[in-house]
């Protein structure tokens, strides 16, 4: 099974940016306890959008992660500071350097 890359973009609510990086915060605490999760990131680019970067042991893993309990509250409170919906990617790695692909 191949692993699979996911690329977020994510824009905020103004004036939500705290509350925001607090619940990506804790959500990527939280996918510290998943199976299948090797790389779980955000971050803030120049032009005030967030973008997220995980790398998931297969797809079963991508599509469930974010049922997991450990996620849940966290995700609930993102969805709140976000304004509209993440654009989200899926990928199959093909080279890396710093982690296994």
């Amino acid at each position: 099974m191949s692993k699979v890359a996911v690329f977020s973009k994510v824009a905020c609510k103004e004036g939500s940016n705290a509350e925001l990086e607090e619940a990506m915060k804790d959500m990527v605490a939280g996918a510290e306890t998943i199976d299948g999760v090797e790389l779980y990131s955000y971050h803030r680019a120049e032009d005030g959008s967030y973008w997220f970067f995980a790398l998931m042991s297969n797809m079963d893993a991508t599509m469930s992660h974010g049922q997991h309990p450990s996620l849940q509250a966290a995700m609930g409170a993102a969805m709140q500071a976000m304004d509209g919906h993440p654009e989200v990617t899926l990928t199959t790695p093909i080279a890396a350097a710093g982690f296994d692909i």
